[in-house]
């Protein structure tokens, strides 16, 4: 799926209508952790903007939400398994 089809489908997709709606926070982070694909509301605002420029937001190489997603990308299944982890801080 594209980067822009989750924008678009992210609260009719089954696998992120739970969490579209959800009061906690949840992001889809792109592997290398430089970007998120989507976030809920709640999500978005932790960031301090809204979903469509967190979109557009690039996170540099010391950002510890970016190293957090990269680490956590090695232990994905190469099958493409749908994952959730929790992130620190």
């Amino acid at each position: 799926m594209q980067n822009t089809e989750f924008k678009v489908r992210g609260p009719d997709d089954p696998r992120l209508a739970l969490h579209a709606t959800s009061v906690q926070p949840a992001w889809l982070w792109s592997t290398d952790g430089t970007r998120v694909l989507w976030a809920n509301p709640v999500g978005a605002r932790l960031f301090g903007l809204s979903g469509a420029r967190l979109a557009d937001k690039i996170f540099g190489p010391a950002d510890p939400h970016r190293r957090q997603v990269a680490q956590l990308a090695h232990r994905l299944l190469p099958n493409g398994a749908i994952r959730l982890e929790r992130l620190r801080g």
